[in-house]
């Protein structure tokens, strides 16, 4: 969601740090391999940093599942989930 910000913001950090090397890592990715936003936003990303030689998509990326986003809108902590395998 911020990354066209924060694209711009180290295309500046270049001009004062010629050796900066930077790596994008996917954050709260689904953890379905089934739902395919992962590969469509690695296409994008890809898209967007093809002339940035000093820009990088890192192959692995963190995952979230979805028993976070349900037990968030309850109040719940992870351990008052119920769900034994995020626990």
């Amino acid at each position: 969601m911020t990354l066209e910000s924060s694209l711009s913001a180290v295309s500046e950090a270049k001009n004062f740090n010629s050796k900066l090397q930077v790596i994008i890592v996917l954050t709260g990715v689904n953890s379905n391999v089934l739902v395919k936003d992962t590969a469509e936003a690695r296409d994008l990303i890809t898209d967007m940093i093809k002339e940035m030689d000093y820009c990088k998509l890192a192959e692995n990326c963190i995952t979230t599942r979805k028993v976070w986003s349900d037990i968030t809108s309850l109040g719940l902590g992870i351990t008052e989930s119920g769900h034994t395998k995020a626990v």
